[in-house]
């Protein structure tokens, strides 16, 4: 499991990641976040990429997101997609 309302916050670490500005208006955002089962054991890892694109004014945009989900080992066990759109807030 990746991230969701079922799943307690304790059982993600915080995100760390990179952004890279790939030209124009749209920039690449990568976080990986370690995860824990209820036991407290390591599970593996949860790898998020985002796909940016700001708006016209820079006050909006639209992400194109994927999450895999790894086990220890690094084998994928699970994959999601969302698609987010942002308005700055005032």
């Amino acid at each position: 499991m990746i991230s969701d309302a079922s799943v307690s916050p304790a059982l993600l670490s915080t995100g760390h990641g990179v952004w890279e500005h790939v030209g124009g208006p749209s920039f690449i955002n990568t976080i990986v976040l370690f995860r824990f089962n209820p036991n407290g054991t390591y599970a593996g890892t949860a790898t998020v990429t985002r796909n940016i694109e700001l708006g016209e004014n820079s006050d909006e945009f639209t992400s194109t997101d994927t999450a895999e989900a790894a086990d220890p080992n690094g084998n994928v066990i699970e994959t999601r997609c969302a698609t987010t759109i942002g308005r700055r807030l005032e």
